[in-house]
């Protein structure tokens, strides 16, 4: 990683996604800590790039990675659950039958019904739009979130659609207009 003259930390490089899969490719446990390390200081962006790039790396290295592993318990401490709660649960994910770290891919654990469950209305809203239309949300909580005035209007107009159609309608007062 590059560090940038006078800084204690690196500086965002626009290669991070093939700083982080060489890492992984490599077994490069360092270099995938700062990697993600920098990815989780990039906001919102950053933890999308980083879940996408994980989510590759881990299926073309078929998961025998030291490096995955520090990765995927590194990652169960960054406080992930409201910005990406797929990304949150795989690092916590484990076979039950070995102990170690399951097999899964983001994307499996995405599919899950119960990774967005027991999310608030604050936390779900906080999911990129990949995740909301991967998710199982029911209709009930998706009408639920609509009627939360503060988390709706704070939403992107593209999860706003997302979430009417998954409610089937939009509720009979419109959140942003009332007062």
């Amino acid at each position: 990683m590059k560090k940038q003259d006078g800084w204690s930390t690196p500086t965002p490089m626009p290669n991070c996604q093939e700083e982080l899969a060489e890492g992984i490719a490599s077994d490069d446990t360092p270099r995938g800590l700062e990697v993600k390390k920098i990815l989780l200081g990039s906001g919102s962006k950053g933890v999308e790039e980083l879940s996408k790039t994980l989510d590759a790396s881990v299926i073309a290295s078929n998961r025998d990675s030291g490096t995955v592993d520090f990765l995927k318990h590194d990652i169960t401490g960054a406080g992930l659950k409201g910005k990406d709660a797929a990304l949150d649960k795989w690092s916590r994910d484990i076979d039950k039958s070995t102990g170690k770290a399951s097999g899964a891919s983001i994307v499996d654990v995405a599919s899950r019904q119960s990774t967005l469950e027991g999310l608030n209305d604050l936390e779900l809203a906080g999911q990129s739009l990949e995740r909301l239309q991967l998710g199982k949300i029911s209709s009930t909580r998706a009408n639920e979130i609509q009627a939360n005035q503060q988390v709706w209007a704070a939403l992107s107009e593209e999860k706003k659609i997302e979430i009417r159609k998954i409610g089937g309608a939009t509720p009979s007062v419109d959140p942003t207009t009332s007062p």
